[in-house]
């Protein structure tokens, strides 16, 4: 469990620097490097499962297991900002913004 915590953390970090590194620079290629990593997503569902399963085996865990939820949620949306981050820096680059694309 605390496996994914910490691969999950180095994901939101490198995803971070990059989107700051791009904000700084400018720079496409840099924002570009931050969108690929986030599969916060994909990896939230089954620690979710697994950290509900293991409240139910333990209950008296519970709040630690909750506290150690909260984290990777936390986790999840520093990676979400990050991206967010990195879309604004294409719009500062090309003048259109990836979700604001007027057809």
């Amino acid at each position: 469990m605390l496996d994914d915590l910490y691969a999950m953390g180095d994901i939101a970090l490198h995803m971070v620097k990059d989107a700051i590194a791009a904000y700084v620079q400018v720079d496409l290629s840099t924002a570009a490097q931050a969108c690929p990593r986030d599969d916060m997503r994909r990896r939230v569902q089954p620690y979710f499962q697994g950290n509900c399963g293991y409240i139910a085996a333990h209950p008296s865990d519970a709040e630690t297991a909750l506290d150690l939820f909260m984290i990777d949620k936390y986790l999840e949306r520093l990676g979400d900002h990050a991206v967010n981050i990195a879309e604004w820096v294409e719009f500062l680059k090309t003048g259109v913004h990836k979700s604001r694309k007027i057809v």
